[in-house]
Formats: C-alpha cells, sequence, structure tokens
C-alpha cells in the first residue's frame, strides 16, 4: 500500500510540476528581425536545416517569405514568456489550380534551447488545427526531413505523415558529405 501512495505522489506532483508556456500566433512583418536570428540560432546549432547556411539567411530573405505569406502561405510562430520568438512553421500552397490543395515547402524549426520540450508538437497541432478551421480546401501537407533527423522523423510520424520517398545525397552539408532527405506527407488533415 505505501508503494502505491509513493508512486501516485510522485505521479501527482511529476503532473504539478510548471511546464513552458508558448504563445502561438500568426507571423507578422514585425517578427521579421526576431525571425531572423531563431533561424540563425537553429543553423549554426543542428544540422537539422542542412541545406541553409547562416549567411543565406538575410532580412531581406525573411522579408520576402513574411511578405509571400499575405499571398499564398501560413506562418506561425511561438514565443515564450519574455516575448521571445522560440519556433516557426510556415507552408506554401501553390498557385496553380491542379496543387492548390497541398501545402508544400513546409518548414519547421524550433530553437535549440527550446527542443524536446513538446513545443514542435504544440506548433504542429496548431497549424494543423489553423488548416482543418479555416484551409477545409487543404488535403495534402508536403514537407521534407534531413533522414538523420530522426526526432523530426518520429515526431511527424506520430502525428499521422507517411513517408513517401527519399532523395539520396539531397542536400550537400558544409563538411562536403551529402544528406538524403525524407519526403513525408499527410494526406486530409482536417480529418486527422
Amino acid at each position: 500500500m505505501k508503494r502505491i501512495l509513493y508512486c501516485l505522489t510522485i505521479f501527482l506532483c511529476a503532473c504539478w510540476l510548471p511546464i513552458q508556456a508558448y504563445l502561438i500566433r500568426d507571423a507578422t512583418a514585425a517578427d521579421a528581425p526576431a525571425l531572423l536570428t531563431l533561424w540563425q540560432a537553429v543553423v549554426t546549432t543542428t544540422d537539422s536545416l542542412a541545406s541553409i547556411t547562416r549567411d543565406e539567411i538575410t532580412l531581406d530573405w525573411v522579408n520576402d517569405i513574411l511578405k509571400a505569406t499575405v499571398e499564398n502561405q501560413t506562418i506561425f510562430v511561438a514565443e515564450n514568456e519574455d516575448k521571445s520568438l522560440v519556433g516557426a512553421i510556415w507552408g506554401q500552397k501553390p498557385k496553380l489550380r491542379s496543387l492548390a490543395h497541398c501545402l508544400v515547402s513546409t518548414i519547421f524549426f524550433v530553437h535549440p534551447d527550446h527542443q524536446n520540450k513538446g513545443l514542435g508538437k504544440q506548433l504542429i497541432t496548431y497549424a494543423l488545427a489553423n488548416i482543418k478551421q479555416s484551409h477545409p480546401e487543404i488535403t495534402r501537407i508536403e514537407l521534407g526531413v534531413m533522414a538523420s533527423n530522426t526526432a523530426a522523423l518520429n515526431l511527424y510520424s506520430s502525428l499521422g505523415f507517411k513517408i513517401e520517398g527519399r532523395r539520396e545525397q539531397k542536400v550537400a552539408k558544409a563538411d562536403g558529405t551529402f544528406e538524403t532527405e525524407i519526403l513525408m506527407a499527410l494526406l486530409n488533415p482536417a480529418n486527422s
């Protein structure tokens, strides 16, 4: 009986431990400098965005992405209690009618200090809920993930994404080696 009470006490205490709170919202043009800082922090400390180097990420590039968001993209950011951006997710809706049901070029990243804390799952879940409510015409979400990024592969799989293929030696890395990209898709996100 003591053991059961002890386990229950540990469980209840664990449930009441404070967790990191994040605000997830639509990105705005004013977020450009913070997005630049966030993205540069991610590519400097991780290899998950191997196709992009720090010097390729400029404020003009981020501003172009935010400008296009108004036309045919969806972008959400996550901020922590001090209003710093710590994560982002966006995808592009092609202009062609034959592909208007797709969300492609989906990019998702979390600041290294906030990885493995559930933020990634929160961001994707938020985006899926938004698509379900505001974009029921989207019936396919596509993304690519580096084969070495097992944490991302597991996360996407847990949310219903399926592997559709591989692109061998797709991304040239700084050390001269190549990375394979795994192609994944989620069909009918409104039903997930």
